[in-house]
Parts: C-alpha cells; sequence; structure tokens
C-alpha cells in the first residue's frame, strides 16, 4: 500500500507506530508514486525506540513531488536521511519541521535542508552534542545562504548541546522574524538531561537577526541587565518571552530590564515571564521612564517620557494611548458626558 501512485493527492498523513519491513525489490521501494499534486506530507512515528530501517530509496518519490510546500517528519526512528540531490526539484517546499528522528543524525539531512530554494520556516530537534554540530557544519553556516533565508526558526534543544552551537545558529540565521528556542523533553520511555532543566547563560543572543518581532524562549536564563543588552538591541521586537525564573531577579533588577527593552524595542507590547503576578483578579501597573527618541531644542538632551505597563499573571502588557482611552471611559461611564447647557 505505501508504494502505490497517488497523482491526485494533495497532502498525506501517515501515522505509524512500526514501519514495516522492506524486502530489496525492482522497482526499488519509495514512499508512494507519481506525486504530483502533492502538497503537503506528515510522517508520525509512534512512542517506540525501535528502529526498523527503511531503504534509502523510500524517499524517491519526491522527484515528483514538485509541488510539496510543507513536510514534516516527528518520531519516525527508522526513516534514512533525506537525500540533498531532490532539493533542488523541491523549489515550493517553504516549511519544514523534523524532531525527535534518527534522521537528523544524517549530514545528508542537513545538506538537504541547506539545499532547498524556498525554505524560510524551519523546527528541529538537536537531541545530542553531534546533531547541533552537524545543523551547525552543514547548515548553519557563516555566509551560508539557506540559514539567512530563514524567517521563522524553531529549535529543541538538549541541555547537553553546546550553547556555542545555538549562538551559531543564530547568527547565521541573520533574517530571522520569529524565533523559538526550547528545551528538549524525554519521549516518555526515554529520559534526556532537559528532563531535570537546564540553564542558559545567555551568551548565545549576542547575535540575532535585526528583524526578529517575536522572541520566545522557553529555556531558563538569567534576566539581568547584561543578558537584556541583547534583546533591546531588536528594536523590531514586538512580544517576548521567557520562563518565570525559579531563580526570580529581584523586582528594581527586572524593572531595570523592563526599562532596557522599553528604551531599545519601541514597538514592544508583551514581555512574559519577567515579573509575575499571583493575584489575577488585580491587574498592578508599572511605570519605566526612557528617552525619547526627539531630541530637544538646540540639540539638547531627548526629553523622557513615562511609560506605563500592566502587569496580568507573568504578562506585561505595554498601556498605549487607545487603552488609556477606554479607561477613562469606563471610569467615567456614559452619565458623565454631558455636553452643552439647558435654559
Amino acid at each position: 500500500a505505501l508504494m502505490q501512485a497517488l497523482p491526485a493527492a494533495e497532502h498525506i498523513t501517515i501515522q505509524m507506530t512500526r514501519w514495516p519491513s522492506f524486502k530489496p525489490a525492482v522497482p526499488a521501494p519509495t514512499l508512494f508514486r507519481d506525486l504530483n499534486q502533492l502538497r503537503r506530507l506528515e510522517l508520525e512515528g509512534g512512542f517506540s525506540f525501535e528502529r526498523c530501517d527503511l531503504p534509502a530509496t523510500i524517499w524517491g518519490s519526491l522527484e515528483s513531488a514538485r509541488a510539496l510546500e510543507v513536510l514534516i517528519v516527528n518520531r519516525c526512528y527508522g526513516v534514512p536521511g533525506m537525500p540533498p540531490a531532490v532539493a533542488k526539484v523541491l523549489t515550493r517546499l517553504h516549511h519544514v519541521s523534523i524532531t525527535n528522528s534518527y534522521m537528523l543524525n544524517d549530514p545528508d539531512t542537513w545538506l538537504f535542508l541547506d539545499a532547498l530554494p524556498a525554505l524560510t520556516s524551519l523546527e528541529a530537534t538537536w537531541p545530542t552534542k553531534e546533531v547541533a554540530q552537524l545543523a551547525t557544519s552543514k547548515l548553519f553556516v557563516t555566509g551560508g545562504v539557506a540559514a539567512a533565508q530563514l524567517a521563522h526558526l524553531t529549535l529543541v534543544v538538549d541541555a547537553i548541546v553546546p550553547e556555542a552551537c545555538i549562538a551559531a545558529a543564530l547568527t547565521s540565521a541573520s533574517n530571522l522574524r520569529t524565533l523559538t528556542v526550547r528545551p528538549r523533553v524525554g519521549l516518555v520511555t526515554k529520559p534526556c538531561a532537559s528532563d531535570a532543566g537546564f540553564r542558559l547563560s545567555g551568551t548565545c543572543f549576542v547575535s540575532m537577526s535585526p528583524r526578529l518581532h517575536t522572541v520566545r524562549i522557553e529555556c531558563d536564563f538569567p534576566a539581568t541587565p547584561a543578558v537584556a543588552e541583547h534583546f533591546a538591541r531588536l528594536h523590531s521586537l514586538r512580544a517576548f518571552y521567557k520562563p518565570f525564573s525559579p531563580h526570580r531577579s529581584p523586582h528594581a533588577a527586572a524593572h531595570e530590564v523592563l526599562t532596557q527593552l522599553t528604551a531599545g524595542c519601541p514597538r514592544l507590547r508583551t514581555v512574559t515571564g519577567l515579573m509575575q503576578n499571583d493575584d489575577l483578579t488585580n491587574m498592578l501597573e508599572t511605570t519605566v521612564t526612557v528617552p525619547t527618541c526627539v531630541t530637544g531644542p538646540h540639540g539638547a538632551a531627548p526629553a523622557c517620557v513615562g511609560v506605563t505597563w500592566r502587569l496580568n499573571g507573568a504578562e506585561l502588557r505595554r498601556v498605549t494611548a487607545a487603552d488609556e482611552a477606554v479607561a477613562v471611559a469606563e471610569r467615567d461611564g456614559p452619565g458623565d458626558h454631558r455636553s452643552g447647557s439647558t435654559s
């Protein structure tokens, strides 16, 4: 059944607890045939770590899948690496997600990703130091074209992955708009180092794409002014997330970091994980003072302005003029708006 022709299929999803064994045959076994209309391919494995190696020819059918746009592979432990040669015909493939799969241990998979002409969105697991080093030697390389054209990147990293590898990826992916760095969690039967939690130092964030507008760092890291300075350089940043740390900073330090982010990121609207308000029935407000972008008269230093943030749970939301107008209207009520006088 897995070798039949599907010339009209646009979306294929395969869920396998165990892949079948393929015997040598002529023609060589492939994952279906004649995939001319295929736009989305999803392969989902089970939780078994028993390998059932598939032949390398299994990907041969992608030669015909020239309309493919999305490829997702998760928990497929017997699937071979992607053949780099097929990448040149997949001119529409823009989103690839490969997670918890042994094919990431194959250099060919990273060479395949590097050769995709339209790749703009990537999610990948780095379960070991070796996989991370493969990624940063084949795809995330200095001056690499494929890495530089990425707009969206999600890295799922284990605690044993060197922070230098994350730094290399963020440096080479120089045009990112969204970034997620997530700790890898053990898969039921096979625990990983991240299960005990791990903490980044923050040095990996020293060089990031200036075009980033959404940053979500789900690994713990110190929210210090020195680390916050890396994010304060992202002038297009609109949303910033970090987990609320058990190693929480004092309120004064968190306020200083919020001031840094407010001053450096004029478009920033939400900051999550920097402060915590456990009383969800009572939204707290905090105001930071930052310089305006307008220079004072006769070249004097810019004036300062107060920016108010509302804290609800762990989310800080910037108060805009529209928010203030709504608050005033709600406070005054309709009965307080009187026009003219009566005689």
